[in-house]
């Protein structure tokens, strides 16, 4: 089996080089500890691949190939020993150089010399103040931005990374990936200038802070296993059936900030359904707590779909972290009171919801009564208006109807007289009527018999002219009809193609024949 320290290195710089492609965070390829595991067991099939925790068939699909190479190449290609007399291609012995050197990672705290920054990445001296040593420094400029320092000559700095030949330069270098200031007033200075901008951009606006539902249970906790604050904030939680997920980070040192940020985001890409995210530690000097101090930890609280609590320190400390946060615990113990303390109050509201509510019954059943008395007096004085009301119309509408039958009555007597009076001349105009009728009637019929006569005359010669025209006796003359092969008649030859199939109905039967020539 080959070096896991070895192995392990050829990955995470492999998995560096795909997240710099494809313009992501490294963690988000694969994180350290996966890396870790990868090295320790080191698969060399993707079953055994796919046993790791964190490796899962989105991985395996796309990084599992890269790995697997990985692993091979190493372990089919031994480091050979200058004894053996090899001659080395000066790339090859570079390289053979750099699986020693690379392996040595160690963390190295010095002054920051001369700074040279470039679009990617900044070279840096680190100087030792005891002694007259230089060392020349690397670090990619979105590492420097995730910590948000600006390297400045005299800074105190403790940076971890690993030591490399440069292939291509010839000289020696030291790749940085996580730093630390050293230094309460370089860590003050770095704090207040973080804490301005962060402000400026919105990102303590009581406005954007979420929400924290009133009675939580499922809780995502983000600290470290062995740290004192995990225990104060569980014991101070009770039992009040939480379902706690728990996330172990780093809270100190350089790999703190890169973990609790990987700690957030798996929450939010992962635990869809956990409702608060609690990120705790106990107290410390400004050097421990530069992780909760980081741009990086406030970008990923202030980006996080799920609501931030934290309880970090001291009452007296304050983080950038605590100012992003959507709800601020002085300490871990205020932190876990603030999600219990609605739980264990629920007694008290119940009670009091009890209360509230019978107390509102009585008083609305007390007033709905009050109501119902005062409509049931106003409704019987109301009715008495209104019956006496009907009364008066009632009596009024009799008179006006006994005014009215007297005066159609008049009216009916005047009209029998008058028709009386007028019932000879009426006999008259009836009679002149009935003769003007019977000579009309005799007219009528006389015109009638004209007009069917003259009408099928008509009809007789249209049918003479219908039957000329009826092709059935154009076909029986000799005559034929031609349709194309989409049953169209042809009328003109030049609606014929050579080569077409034509189709010729006569008076008995048809024929199919194909057109060999044309003539216009």
């Amino acid at each position: 089996m080959m070096s896991q320290s070895i192995l392990y290195e050829s990955l995470r710089q492999k998995r560096n080089e795909l997240a710099r492609q494809a313009n992501i965070k490294p963690f988000m390829v694969l994180h350290n500890k996966v890396l870790q595991e990868i090295a320790e067991k080191q698969p060399t099939i993707l079953e055994e691949l796919a046993k790791i925790k964190g490796i899962g068939p989105k991985k395996i699909a796309k990084y599992g190939k890269f790995i697997l190479e990985t692993i091979n190449s190493l372990s089919s290609t031994a480091i050979p020993k200058v004894s053996e007399e090899k001659v080395f291609s000066v790339g090859g012995f570079i390289d053979f150089l750099n699986q020693i050197l690379v392996p040595q990672r160690a963390v190295i705290q010095g002054e920051v010399g001369e700074v040279k920054p470039r679009n990617n990445y900044t070279f840096f001296k680190l100087l030792d103040k005891k002694e007259e040593a230089v060392l020349s420094c690397f670090v990619w400029n979105d590492r420097l931005a995730r910590v948000g320092i600006e390297l400045k000559e005299g800074l105190e700095l403790k940076v971890e990374g690993y030591p490399k030949l440069v292939k291509t330069k010839g000289y020696f270098s030291f790749e940085v990936e996580h730093i630390g200031l050293v230094g309460e007033g370089a860590l003050k200075l770095a704090f207040e200038a973080l804490k301005k901008k962060l402000s400026a951009a919105g990102f303590f606006a009581p406005e954007r802070k979420k929400k924290i539902p009133s009675f939580v249970e499922k809780v995502g906790l983000i600290t470290s296993t062995f740290a004192d604050a995990k225990t104060d904030f569980l014991t101070h939680l009770g039992r009040f059936g939480f379902k706690i997920f728990f996330y172990d980070v780093h809270v100190e040192g350089l790999y703190s900030t890169d973990d609790i940020v990987s700690a957030i985001r798996w929450f939010n890409e992962n635990m869809l359904d956990v409702e608060i995210l609690v990120l705790t530690r106990g107290g410390g000097s400004l050097e421990s707590l530069q992780a909760f101090n980081s741009e990086a930890v406030a970008k990923a609280i202030f980006s996080s779909r799920i609501p931030v609590v934290t309880g970090i320190g001291h009452e007296n400390d304050e983080t950038i972290t605590d100012l992003v946060a959507d709800v601020y615990g002085s300490t871990p113990t205020h932190a876990a009171r603030i999600l219990s303390d609605p739980w264990r109050n629920i007694d008290t509201l119940i009670t009091n919801v009890y209360r509230n509510i019978v107390s509102r019954f009585s008083t609305n059943c007390l007033g709905l009564q009050k109501r119902l008395l005062d409509t049931e007096e106003n409704l019987i004085t109301l009715l008495a208006r209104l019956l006496k009301f009907r009364n008066q119309g009632i009596d009024n509408l009799q008179t006006f109807l006994y005014s009215q039958f007297q005066r159609l009555l008049y009216r009916v007597k005047q009209t029998q007289v008058e028709f009386l009076n007028n019932w000879g001349r009426i006999k008259n105009i009836l009679s002149s009527l009935r003769n003007k009728i019977s000579v009309q009637e005799k007219s009528l019929t006389n015109e009638s018999l004209y007009w069917i006569k003259l009408i099928r005359k008509s009809l007789f010669e249209f049918e003479q002219k219908l039957r000329l025209s009826d092709p059935s006796v154009r076909l029986k003359q000799g005559y034929s009809i031609v349709y194309n092969a989409s049953g169209k008649i042809i009328k003109r030859s030049t609606d014929l193609s050579l080569g077409e199939y034509v189709k010729a109905k006569f008076s008995q039967g048809s024929a199919t024949s194909c057109v060999e020539k044309i003539q216009k």
